[in-house]
Parts: C-alpha cells; sequence; structure tokens
C-alpha cells in the first residue's frame, strides 16, 4: 500500500472500532441525547400539538441539518446514531490532520487525539459542539498546510469554514480563529484571507436570535477550571475512566522520558491560546450553559496532537502498539458500559410507557440529594429519559429543548407558559408537596385540563408522595408520579 492509502486505512480502522460502542444500546445513555431524539422526530415528522418547528438562522444547527434529512428516509433513531458515528469520525480525522500539521509528517502519534473520543463531553450529550470541534481541528490543519495557495483559494476556504463552524456550533468557530490567529501571529504569518471569517461570523448572528445572548454572561471562579480540565476523560465508568487517564498519562510520560517522541513547538502556541481562551471564558450566556466546561477538550486534543514521534523501526512499532492496546482497552470499557447503561435507560423508558398515556403533560422534578449531576451518577442518565416518550405519542415534556435561540423547534403556545423549576429540596420546592402545590397552581392558571405526571429523580431517602400525588411507579433512583386532580 502506497503512504497515502496507508495513512487512509488507518483513520478509517481507528472511526470503525470507536463507533463499535454505538451499536450495543437502543438508545445511547449520553445525558442530553433523548431530548435530541426527540426533536429531531418532531421536526422530521412535522409539528405536535405540543411543539413545532422553528426554524432560524442558529450557530448550533449540525445535528439538525444532518440528522433531520436522513430522519424523513430513515427512523430518528438511525438518523441521530449515524450522525453521532461522524462526530466520533471527525473528532479521529480532525485530530490526525491536525497532528499532520504541525508534525509535518503523518506517524502513529497522529492517533494520540484519538484516545479521547471518548469524554465527559460526550457524555453530556453535546453532539452539535463536538461536531464543530472536529470541523474545527481538520481547518486548522488545512489553514496551516494551505499558506500558499493562492489569496482567492484562500478567502474562499476561510469563507466555507466560517459557514460550517458557525452553523455548526459557534464555540468552535471561536476556537478555530483564536488557534488560527495564534499560529499565525508566532510563525509571522499574515494571512488576511482568515479575515474574512470574523465578518461573515458577525453577520451571521446578527442575524440570529441568540444575538440576544450574547451580553449576558455569567462565570465561575478559576478554582472551577481545573476540576473541569481533570474530569474530561470521565465517562461514566468510575474507576475504568481513572485507570485509563493514569495508562494515558503514564504513556505520554514515557514518550518523554525515554526520548520515543517530543512536544512539537508549532503546536505549542496553539495549546497556550486555547489555554488563554478556556480561562477567560463563561460558564454561561444566558440560557447557554457549560460554555467553558467544553473548552479543556480542543485544548487537551492539541496537546496531544502536538507530540512527535523521534524513533523508528522496533521502537517506533512498539509505541504504536502501545497505542493501540491503550485505544482498545478504552473501546471495549465504554461499549461494556453503552451496553449496560443502555438497558438501564430501556427500562426507565417501559416505566414510563407504560405509566403516562398520550396528551399528558410530564414534568421532571429532582431532589436536592439525587445523583444527577456527576459522571459516575449517569447510569443512566435520566434527566431527559421522559423526553423518549415523544416517540410514541404526541405530549408535553417540560424537559424537551425547545429555546428558540438555540434549537430550531418551540412549544406551541398554549404550553409555552408550563415551566416550573426542577429541583425539590431547595429554596424553590422545598418538598415534594410544596412541588405539588406549585404544579397545581401552574396548570390552573395556564388552564391546562390535560392530566399531569411528573419523572422524579430520587435520592436516597423514603419517597413520600404527599396529598398532591399518586405513586404510579416507584424505583430506586426515580419514580412516577400523578398529579391528583
Amino acid at each position: 500500500m502506497s503512504p497515502r492509502a496507508r495513512w487512509t486505512a488507518a483513520i478509517a480502522v481507528v472511526w470503525l472500532a470507536a463507533c463499535l460502542p454505538l451499536a450495543l444500546a437502543d438508545v445511547l445513555p449520553f445525558v442530553d441525547y433523548p431530548a435530541h431524539l426527540a426533536r429531531v422526530h418532531i421536526l422530521a415528522s412535522g409539528a405536535t400539538p405540543f411543539f413545532r418547528p422553528a426554524w432560524e438562522v442558529l450557530p448550533n444547527l449540525a445535528l439538525e441539518v444532518i440528522a433531520v434529512p436522513l430522519a424523513h428516509v430513515l427512523s430518528a433513531e438511525l438518523a441521530l446514531r449515524i450522525f453521532t458515528a461522524l462526530v466520533l469520525g471527525l473528532l479521529v480525522w480532525g485530530g490526525a490532520l491536525f497532528s499532520r500539521a504541525v508534525i509535518g509528517r503523518a506517524g502513529p502519534l497522529c492517533f494520540l487525539p484519538a484516545l479521547l473520543v471518548y469524554n465527559v463531553i460526550l457524555a453530556f450529550g453535546f453532539l452539535n459542539f463536538l461536531f464543530g470541534l472536529g470541523l474545527a481541528l481538520a481547518a486548522l490543519a488545512l489553514h496551516i498546510e494551505g499558506g500558499s495557495q493562492t489569496l482567492t483559494r484562500r478567502i474562499a476556504r476561510e469563507t466555507l469554514v466560517a459557514l460550517a463552524l458557525f452553523f455548526s456550533h459557534i464555540v468552535a468557530l471561536a476556537i478555530y480563529l483564536v488557534a488560527a490567529a495564534a499560529h499565525d501571529l508566532v510563525n509571522r504569518r499574515r494571512d488576511p484571507a482568515l479575515l474574512a471569517a470574523g465578518p461573515i461570523a458577525a453577520v451571521l448572528l446578527f442575524a440570529s436570535p441568540t444575538r440576544h445572548e450574547v451580553a449576558l454572561a455569567d462565570f465561575q471562579p478559576l478554582a472551577s477550571k481545573l476540576s473541569k480540565l481533570v474530569a474530561m476523560p470521565a465517562t461514566g465508568q468510575g474507576a475504568l475512566d481513572t485507570a485509563f487517564a493514569l495508562a494515558a498519562l503514564a504513556l505520554l510520560v514515557a514518550l518523554v522520558v525515554l526520548r520515543l517522541a517530543r512536544p512539537s513547538r508549532r503546536a505549542l502556541p496553539v495549546a497556550l491560546a486555547l489555554a488563554v481562551l478556556y480561562l477567560a471564558a463563561p460558564y454561561r450566556f444566558a440560557t447557554a450553559e457549560n460554555v467553558d466546561t467544553r473548552l479543556p477538550l480542543p485544548l487537551l486534543l492539541v496537546a496531544l496532537a502536538g507530540f512527535e514521534l523521534t524513533c523508528s523501526g522496533a521502537r517506533a512499532r512498539a509505541v504504536a502498539a502501545a497505542l493501540a492496546a491503550l485505544f482498545a482497552f478504552r473501546v471495549a470499557t465504554t461499549a461494556v458500559h453503552v451496553h449496560r447503561s443502555g438497558r438501564a435507560l430501556d427500562g426507565a423508558l417501559a416505566d414510563l410507557e407504560s405509566a403516562v398515556p398520550a396528551g399528558s403533560l410530564l414534568f421532571t422534578a429532582r431532589e436536592a440529594s439525587a445523583p444527577s449531576w456527576q459522571p459516575r451518577d449517569w447510569n443512566p442518565p435520566l434527566t431527559h429519559a421522559a423526553d423518549l416518550l415523544l416517540l410514541d405519542r404526541p405530549l408535553y415534556s417540560a424537559t424537551l429543548f425547545a429555546h428558540t435561540t438555540q434549537q430550531p423547534i418551540a412549544r406551541a403556545r398554549p404550553f409555552g407558559a408550563l415551566d416550573l423549576p426542577e429541583p425539590v429540596g431547595l429554596v424553590w420546592q422545598p418538598h415534594l408537596e410544596a412541588y405539588g402545590k406549585n404544579l397545581l397552581r401552574l396548570l390552573d392558571a395556564t388552564r391546562r385540563p390535560e392530566p399531569a405526571y411528573v419523572l422524579f429523580l430520587k435520592g436516597p431517602g423514603r419517597l413520600i408522595a404527599g396529598p398532591y400525588f399518586d405513586v404510579v411507579v416507584d424505583r430506586p433512583r426515580y419514580a412516577i408520579l400523578r398529579l391528583r386532580e
């Protein structure tokens, strides 16, 4: 095989291996995945009495642009699974391309970024961002390698990149612009083509309803940044996540100490620029949360991509074998994790299907002590489990993402005001009885006659439903309650 053919085959093999866990669950156990799946189904099948399409110019549309057309000819489940496979492929391909660009040649260490293809951002289910991040890495490689092209071609390339990244995820576009500018600055490269991306992004953002959120930022202490960086390999596998992270760190240390590899100086300015972006980024822009939570991932991917192999022959083959073994371990443990969590999620869906009839109003409440915010608690993730019912029947689910500044879907007008704070046991809802009272008041105020149900995420204590609810299902981690009329 030619070097080009071997390179292409290696990317394909790593991508297909990374996709193996996707075939082992009916619904992938990522936190936001059920909401994405329900949204694709509704957008492909048309408006319901509870939700309607609301297409706008949004910097967060990669999933809808690809999965919704696919769902017209395939099922929504298969369409979203294909999109998720594309996300993994872009991360593998983009990381390898960027590594080749900064090192100057292809080699086994170009697949070091593939070790992070399963990460806490994927476990959250932030698929649009991950799609855009893979594109950003590939575009950054093209930017680095394409400096000798004519100005016309460079402007055309940067324009297409800006458009693709804006509609994928605006944070991915910001990552690309910062990284490309840092590379050009350090290398004293003045490329006016890169300037084409700025006005395009500004015009699109001005035409988008998302523009109203730009000034509404919320920052968290810098101390929280370190914990988000350390948590990046976490996927809900507990000790196996820790074992993998330590093994990957040991591999990197061994490569440097044994002088089998060295960090590339060409990748360093990009990594430093992304570190500054991470430290300066807010946690929230209005309804868009976890903005800075996403940013350790591109920083780590760029850092991994910057390792250059300095050995050859048998030693190089040993390095490739160690990398392949570590990647195979990650794929195998993730496959088991996805299968187990997927089966548990199927059980929760079966309970919901048996308990909640079509045409109902379905809310989700979370007890303050309920384990739901850490990856170790996502086995399976239940935050958006109620949204899975929308694949089978029309109803109102309060947890479906329907922010018209972020998603091209909206609540039908009669249901636009059906919001109730989820926490139970905190200031808003001192206990489940207060939640029931507030829910009754909300439905009376909005004159909704439909039966109301609550998926209640439980803490370790005993369930006390109170006078407002009948218990339909009671499981160790959740209960399904019916509001008494």
